[in-house]
């Protein structure tokens, strides 16, 4: 077995045609879905337990249900303790990806959903060449904090629709 074939066949249950708890539909999703057919990365902010993660799950299902490929999606929650010995070095998103491909391989439009993303340090520079050389929708969830800081913003400025969310009242 490669190095993160167990971590990625656990978390993309859907490659296998299995449903995952979706919760509560926000109405986010509405706002979200017309930025799906776009280019740009798309960034959910806000704060600890708003439901970014709920939102994430809700986006792939949405992406399912209008008939993406299931191999075409890659889910990550990379607050996973298993990635813990991996965070500091960014390569290893890259040996991720290129493990995804090699398990399922697409074809055409991928989609990356990365759930809590300043977990990985230098995520950004990962993002941000795929972006540029491939046929890569990414989506990404992270804390206010980080993921707002000018050091990020500038980065990215220009490849990324951001969109903050709350909790419900």
């Amino acid at each position: 077995m490669d190095m993160f074939e167990k971590v990625l066949v656990e978390q993309n249950k859907h490659w296998k045609g299995e449903q995952q708890e979706i919760g509560i539909s926000r109405l986010m999703l509405k706002k979200v879905i017309p930025f799906l057919k776009n280019k740009q990365i798309l960034i959910v902010t806000g704060i600890r337990r708003c439901g970014k993660s709920y939102l994430l799950r809700q986006i792939k299902a949405e992406l399912l249900s209008n008939g993406k490929k299931p191999n075409n999606i890659l889910y990550l929650n990379l607050e996973n303790p298993y990635f813990d010995e991996f965070r500091d070095k960014v390569v290893y998103l890259d040996k991720l990806f290129e493990e995804y491909l090699s398990l399922t391989e697409p074809e055409g439009q991928l989609y990356v959903l990365f759930d809590e993303v300043q977990f990985f340090h230098n995520w950004q520079v990962f993002v941000k060449s795929k972006f540029e050389t491939e046929k890569i929708k990414f989506i990404l969830t992270g804390s206010n904090s980080w993921l707002l800081s000018s050091e990020f913003t500038t980065l990215l400025s220009g490849r990324s629709f951001n969109f903050e969310l709350y909790p419900f009242n």
